[in-house]
């Protein structure tokens, strides 16, 4: 049974995966994902939620994995008349 730290319910979770695209509820625990079910609601047998398990209820909204873009072009930049003081950072997320 694993503790929940965030419990995600209520969702249309794109998995990208082959088999199983969709899903309705997903569990968080130290950061990772420690569960992806098809139902609305994980079964109780399969999770622990305690008072401290942070429940986000998403009504029907998507829910799509995280994309982290590691493409760039750092000698297109570096090679071309622009220069890295001409860009602003906009801070992490």
């Amino acid at each position: 049974m694993v503790n929940l730290e965030l419990l995600i319910v209520n969702a249309n979770v794109l998995t990208l995966d082959g088999e199983n695209r969709m899903a309705g509820s997903v569990g968080v625990t130290n950061g990772r994902i420690t569960g992806i079910w098809s139902e609305q609601m994980p079964p109780s047998s399969e999770v622990n939620i305690t008072e401290r398990t942070k429940c986000i209820d998403l009504q029907g909204a998507t829910l799509l994995p995280g994309f982290i873009d590691t493409h760039n072009h750092m000698i297109s930049v570096r090679l071309s008349s622009y220069h890295l003081s001409y860009f602003r950072t906009f801070g992490s997320c």
